[in-house]
């Protein structure tokens, strides 16, 4: 089974297409990196190359992230729960409703 936590299982897929949206796979990508990126600031909160993958992330990724949430956001919530009965459907968690 997928897991959505392990970037090297990829997308969870379903009949050979993905179930992500372009915008959940670049906030998923984008939340792969900086979680681990924040827990190692956090262990080493002055090591200079932590920052410099920091602000990598902060002057690509995070705005390409910060983009498709408020895409996402502005479908609003009847949009992100049928997209979720989606997902979790596929990934055989539940039965769509």
């Amino acid at each position: 089974m997928h897991d959505p936590f392990d970037d090297a299982s990829g997308p969870p897929v379903l009949g050979g297409r993905d179930l992500l949206t372009e915008d959940e796979k670049v906030l998923g990508l984008a939340y792969l990196r900086l979680v681990p990126l924040l827990e190692r600031l956090g262990e080493h909160p002055f090591d200079r190359h932590l920052y410099a993958e920091l602000r990598d992330y902060l002057d690509g990724q995070a705005w390409q992230a910060v983009d498709a949430f408020e895409r996402l956001r502005d479908r609003g919530a009847r949009y992100l729960s049928a997209r979720l009965r989606v997902v979790e459907t596929g990934l055989g968690g539940g039965e769509a409703r």
